[in-house]
């Protein structure tokens, strides 16, 4: 075993990622990195009595070059004689029912759905990752250029749960490993890895980081550049460590959903601005920037009855000591009865706008898309309506052999169950002609002996 081997398995005992009688599912994309991390856990797992299992995610991206990178990770498994897991998502497909998002995030998104479900059907508590320690550095550097502060410059943490699951963890052992050391060390072995093309590409900011800032900025600072940013990081991720414990202790001591004016205030400011973040983000479920901390700290000097909104749907309100978080209260919502929708016209309803018309004769199938469809007008009579899906809505989707409940439907296509009431539904009267995003329909379909068509577009709102 040579030293470099040694040195990560040595590092990962001691942070207790290598349990005897645990298995660890190691996420093996093909590309050196992790085929690196991959060897160097499968050798140490005799002698410190842990299992090793592989994990690929097909992303559904890059067509046959991304069949090949799983049929390398598959035979890799293979040879070192451990067990083979591959998951395939559609981050192709997801994107555009989402109909935003970069294809990084989203993929990211369904990568790490994908751990999970995987560490649970093995019984993994810990998947590891190939991650680096330029990695960490490009992570800084993305996080400042993005102005994300405080916590996206803490770039990636050597380990973290993943979601809200506490029982599945995320480790990095290679996470203070430089990139080139790593190569090194694969040329010496003569291991073979596959190269992703879409590194390349020099439109995503990480790449372009990587590609051209690294290099001058490394020129710049010398040799000690990145191990500057790597310090930096685990500095900020101390301190955040430190005010969040603060911040719990301050919450523990004012239990329910308001705090005090007056303890908050006395409080320095970056621990009062973080307990302000911990409860706004515990009502609302999403990230506070810095923009709306300010905002939310302003009710500190504010009269009472003021208002300011916090992230996603959240309200924080100033009242007489104290400040009151809280979710958005409903607001009486046509989307329950259904925004009517006319045609010709056009509505903003459940965050898009709806776009209708006549169309003879109908539209190619080929120039249509998930946010884009056409129904037999003769099978619209009636009132059309967006609206959000109401128990007991079936309908028979178009292609499935026969009738459906909405909210099997929705379940079947892995649409998370937070946000099942957000997709729009297109009805006449009580039949449902679209599930917006996913699938029409099969008796309001466009067909050969269709002369005249209903033609409904969904676009993000102005502003939107």
């Amino acid at each position: 075993m040579d030293a470099l081997t040694a040195a990560v398995l040595e590092s990962a005992a001691a942070r207790g990622w290598l349990r005897a009688g645990e298995r660890l599912l190691v996420a093996c994309s093909g590309g050196a990195d992790s085929v690196f991390l991959l060897r160097t856990l499968a050798a140490g797992a005799e002698r410190r009595r842990f299992e090793v299992a592989v994990l690929h995610v097909h992303h559904g991206l890059r067509g046959e070059e991304a069949d090949a990178d799983a049929g390398f990770a598959k035979a890799l498994a293979g040879d070192l004689d451990l067990p083979f897991v591959l998951r395939r998502v559609d981050v192709p497909g997801e994107r555009r029912r989402r109909a935003r998002g970069s294809v990084e995030t989203v993929a990211r998104e369904m990568r790490y759905g994908a751990f999970l479900d995987a560490a649970r059907e093995q019984a993994c508590p810990t998947v590891a990752t190939g991650h680096t320690r330029d990695d960490l550095v490009e992570t800084v550097l993305l996080g400042l250029l993005r102005g994300g502060g405080m916590r996206a410059a803490q770039g990636i943490p050597p380990e973290r749960v993943i979601g809200e699951d506490p029982s599945v963890r995320v480790v990095r052992p290679l996470l203070e490993v430089p990139r080139e050391t790593i190569r090194a060390a694969i040329a010496e072995h003569g291991w073979a890895f596959r190269t992703d093309a879409s590194n390349l590409d020099a439109g995503p900011m990480r790449n372009r980081i990587r590609a051209r800032a690294l290099p001058v900025l490394r020129e710049l600072g010398g040799d000690r550049f990145d191990a500057s940013v790597a310090r930096l990081a685990e500095e900020l991720r101390e301190a955040e460590e430190l005010l969040a414990r603060l911040s719990r202790e301050f919450r523990s001591g004012h239990p329910g959903e308001s705090l005090p004016v007056g303890p908050l205030v006395a409080l320095p400011r970056p621990l009062r601005l973080r307990v302000l973040r911990d409860a706004v983000e515990g009502v609302s479920g999403h990230p506070a920037s810095r923009h709306v901390l300010e905002r939310l700290e302003s009710l500190l000097d504010a009269a009472p009855g003021r208002t300011e909104s916090g992230p996603g749907t959240s309200l924080a309100i100033r009242e007489r000591e104290r400040i009151a978080f809280l979710p958005r209260p409903p607001e009486p919502s046509p989307e329950v009865q259904g925004v009517p929708l006319l045609v010709p016209g056009d509505v903003v309803a459940m965050g898009y706008r709806f776009r209708a018309l006549f169309v003879e004769p109908p539209p190619p199938a080929e120039s249509l898309g998930p946010l884009d469809q056409a129904f037999d007008a003769s099978a619209c009579a009636g009132s059309l309506v967006i609206r959000a899906r109401r128990p007991g809505d079936r309908f028979h989707p178009l292609g499935s052999p026969g009738v459906r409940k909405v909210s099997d439907f929705l379940i079947d296509r892995k649409v998370p169950r937070a946000q099942r009431d957000q997709v729009p539904v297109l009805a006449c009267g009580d039949r449902v002609l679209w599930v917006v995003g996913h699938r029409i329909e099969e008796a309001a379909k466009v067909a050969p002996e269709t002369r005249r068509a209903i033609r409904v577009r969904a676009e993000p709102p102005p502003g939107g």
